[in-house]
């Protein structure tokens, strides 16, 4: 999960105090890396960012969990692929 506010809003906040989908706990803070922070350790480990996409839950799918990929939003949910530099 990114490092950002509306991170922190949507899914600790949100999911875990508001809504209670999650239990309180679920996530934590300090393990929310944005990709540019796993673009620098990966670096450090001859790896190179190969992609990064993000995964946007759609909320009109409630109450069934419907996820997206967004290649312009990873505000709150990523994914990235990583491979060796040449």
């Amino acid at each position: 999960m990114n490092k950002t506010a509306k991170a922190y809003m949507l899914a600790i906040l949100g999911a875990e105090y508001v809504t209670g989908m999650l239990p309180v706990g679920t996530h934590d803070w300090n393990n929310f890396f944005s990709p540019q922070d796993v673009e620098s350790m990966v670096h450090a480990h001859n790896l190179v960012q190969i992609d990064v996409c993000g995964m946007v839950l759609n909320p009109y799918a409630a109450p069934r969990i419907e996820w997206h990929l967004n290649e312009r939003d990873t505000d709150v949910n990523w994914i990235g692929s990583y491979g060796f530099a040449k």
